[in-house]
């Protein structure tokens, strides 16, 4: 499914256009001041809304409509970004960026500045007019309009318009914007226009404005409206009328010429797309060029031209219309003559690797996903042509089944894992090995981060050791550190692991392990920044999840889900006492929770420099460590913030069933108990009312043992839990039980507490 980010700038302020009217007092005319978009607006926060077909999307656009605080952009934050705030750049910006470039089903189309005698100088008519204008698999679909904020008060005679529809297939930025360029080239000859869809919106983090103008003191000029709908299919068929980079081959000359004047296609999509197409077959020498006008010409005379004036025929035919879509199609990369594969174009091969199941190229050296469409582009320095990805396969480039992350194998190379070909993007550990290093601060800081206590600190230390020292390895269990007072260095841990793991390490948020997009689950160390949902019983367990699989599977932005190795570790941090709920006999959670109070400044300073200068030393102390007594599969220890946690995490019944357990008071006076009348007991004049399932679950959570159902000498039977010495009741004849059971009541709680023997 795809999804529409909305932005709004942060903090809140309009995102459109203010229109301000004044009466001319000499001509008694209004004229307008209009304002422009705020540039200088640069944090916003966003909200990603999940659409899946057309009416998804116009849903979306209706309700944004009268908001005139949003916006919208085609790119996606990457996983980890705070969306409450943050600098509206690209994830590739060198000075640090978190807009990522994504393949989207909905388009914006702007059409900007358009004549306003193009379309009959009616603007009731223009949503129409210019939908007809565009490329036939567009002008036969249905589209959401609304016109530009400005649009009725410039006194410019022209149409500004912004078109929005739901494509059949995702598709890229970079061919959206190959695509509509080569068909402005061709609009020259067809309209007089310079070029009618700007291509400024196909871009990650170009905002598409959709609010209306702002107005004081000026009535709208649009009476009948700003926005709207045109019927027409629910999609636009790209993958039957647009010629793709991956379908371009002989065959799809005669496909489109085929085509030409039929009632669905008309002329000028098909010859358009043929030029393309032959092109790319042929080339764009002389001879080609006069081979593919004949061709069109031909094809032009047998069409059927009753829908056509006799002079958009011979537009059609005519050495500067068929010349400038040869002319354009050739500057667009599409020319097969124009292919070099020297060294250059060979190195630049060796640095990309095609992903079957993504159906992607994966960039080693940017690390970034691309499409053909992107390869296509990026390629064009080294190989003149369009289709750089079927000359990648036919350069015998490297095709792999999947790209992924394997800790512990041959880094950043191809390798055989569980049976396929992969592609390794592990870097491998950054550390090198010291002849001498001191690795005090570090432990110093983590017994202070532990509060003095040396079997908890020792455990922490061994944690990380192993985790270092044995990449491809799950520890079983996590740490979650906590302090009372924020600032006492927790999070300065991360300074030399990151440089250790290099990209091997990420950081997320609460936000993002609740999330469907979880391409973190491919990293080695995991580090959750401020763990908290006190009532999330259900993120809880997907944490245990994700501490305890071996195989996770990825849900990546536009990527097709696959399944991967789960080699992440987790280290978890909050300023909460209880971050979420556990139960009892939990064993992935290793709770560790300051009482002390932050140091002074120069304290974290020099100790914040330190760790900065000597990661080689941890690294170091971590592969020298002995680590014998450290088991990865066995429980961490229980401290005593654990055991507060898991009591806050109780239930009242469960805390009061604990009490009476360990206290050996009423309705567990008895070290055996038959459920239905300890049910009775609970149920009888009591606020707690269960049913027998949930008594047996809550027996669970506070230790009690099921010995089964047992048959007394008289041979009748009942179902018998331990509470206590479980020992004694193991070796213990069934009958002897039941005796023993049946001469002691549970009684009633008022009873029991009146002194009654009970």
């Amino acid at each position: 499914m795809t999804s529409m980010t909305v932005l709004q700038a942060s903090p809140v302020r309009p995102l459109t256009k203010t229109i301000v009217g004044k009466v001319n007092a000499t001509n008694g005319k209004t004229e307008y001041q209009i304002g422009q978009y705020d540039q200088k607006i640069l944090q916003f926060s966003s909200k990603e809304v999940a659409v899946s077909n057309y009416a998804d999307m116009c849903l979306v656009l209706n309700k944004l409509i009268t908001d005139k605080t949003s916006c919208v952009i085609r790119g996606m934050l990457k996983t980890g970004t705070d969306k409450s705030f943050f600098m509206r750049r690209k994830a590739s910006n060198p000075v640090g960026g978190c807009i990522e470039d994504v393949d989207q089903k909905w388009v914006c189309l702007d059409l900007d500045s358009i004549p306003l005698a193009a379309v009959g100088n009616d603007l009731k008519k223009a949503p129409a007019i210019l939908r007809g204008m565009l490329p036939k698999c567009f002008a036969d679909a249905a589209c959401w309009w609304n016109y530009s904020a400005s649009q009725g008060f410039k006194p410019e005679a022209t149409v500004s318009i912004h078109m929005w529809f739901w494509m059949d297939d995702e598709i890229s930025n970079t061919e959206l914007k190959r695509y509509f360029d080569l068909f402005n080239e061709s609009i020259k000859e067809l309209y007089g226009i310079n070029k009618l869809v700007d291509l400024v919106l196909f871009d990650s983090i170009q905002i598409h404005y959709t609010a209306p103008p702002d107005l004081q003191g000026v009535a709208d000029p649009l009476s009948d409206g700003r926005y709207g709908a045109l019927p027409g299919l629910p999609e636009v068929r790209i993958t039957e009328d647009w010629l793709r980079d991956d379908r371009l081959d002989t065959g799809a000359v005669l496909k489109y010429v085929n085509k030409i004047g039929d009632d669905k296609e008309g002329f000028h999509n098909p010859i358009l797309s043929a030029s393309a197409a032959w092109v790319r077959s042929y080339g764009a020498s002389a001879r080609a060029t006069a081979e593919f006008k004949a061709l069109i010409r031909d094809s032009i005379e047998r069409a059927d031209k009753s829908a056509h004036t006799p002079e958009q025929v011979e537009r059609y035919k005519s050495d500067s219309f068929l010349d400038s879509l040869i002319k354009s199609a050739s500057a667009k990369g599409f020319d097969k003559d124009n292919v070099q594969l020297d060294g250059q174009a060979l190195e630049f091969f060796k640095d990309h690797v095609f992903s079957s199941s993504a159906g992607k190229f994966y960039c080693i050296k940017s690390r970034e996903w691309i499409s053909t469409a992107s390869f296509d582009l990026v390629a064009r320095p080294h190989i003149k042509m369009a289709g750089a990805a079927k000359v990648f396969m036919d350069a015998g480039g490297t095709i792999v089944d999947n790209v992924l992350i394997i800790p512990g194998q041959n880094p950043m190379a191809t390798t055989v894992f569980n049976g396929k070909k992969v592609f390794n993007r592990w870097q491998g550990r950054k550390g090198v090995l010291l002849d001498e290093y001191d690795v005090g601060p570090w432990l110093k800081h983590i017994s202070f981060l532990c509060d003095g206590r040396e079997n908890v600190a020792t455990l922490l230390q061994d944690y990380f050791a192993f985790i270092i020292a044995n990449p491809g390895k799950k520890v079983m269990w996590a740490p979650v550190l906590g302090s009372r007072i924020g600032g006492t260095g927790k999070s300065m841990l991360k300074i030399p692991l990151r440089a250790i793991y290099g990209e091997g390490m990420v950081e997320i948020g609460t936000d993002d392990v609740r999330n469907n997009f979880n391409t973190y689950m491919e990293y080695e160390l995991v580090v959750v920044e401020e763990i908290y949902g006190p009532d999330n019983r259900m993120m809880v367990n997907q944490i245990k999840a994700k501490i305890t699989e071996t195989m996770s599977r990825i849900n990546m932005k536009g990527i097709p889900q696959y399944d991967a190795p789960n080699f992440a570790n987790f280290i978890m941090f909050t300023n909460h006492r209880v971050p979420f709920p556990i139960e009892t006999g939990d064993r992935r959670f290793f709770f560790i929770f300051s009482e002390s109070l932050p140091r002074e400044q120069e304290y974290y300073r020099q100790f914040g420099a330190w760790m900065a200068a000597n990661a080689n030393g941890l690294y170091t102390w971590a592969m020298q460590r002995d680590l014998t007594k450290f088991s990865q599969y066995q429980a961490p220890l229980e401290t005593d913030e654990k055991r507060n946690i898991l009591e806050s995490s109780m239930s009242m019944i469960t805390q009061k069933l604990v009490y009476a357990k360990d206290h050996i008071t009423w309705p567990l006076q008895h070290d055996l108990i038959n459920p239905p009348e300890l049910l009775q007991a609970i149920n009888s004049g009591s606020k707690y009312q269960m049913s027998l399932n949930s008594l047996s679950e809550e027996l669970r959570k506070i230790g009690a043992k099921k010995l089964g159902r047992m048959m007394a000498k008289d041979r009748s039977s009942i179902t018998v839990w331990a509470i206590r010495d479980f020992e004694k009741y193991e070796n213990m004849a069934q009958s002897d039980i039941v005796e023993e059971i049946k001469g002691k009541m549970i009684g009633a709680e008022r009873d029991y507490y009146n002194g009654m023997k009970i």
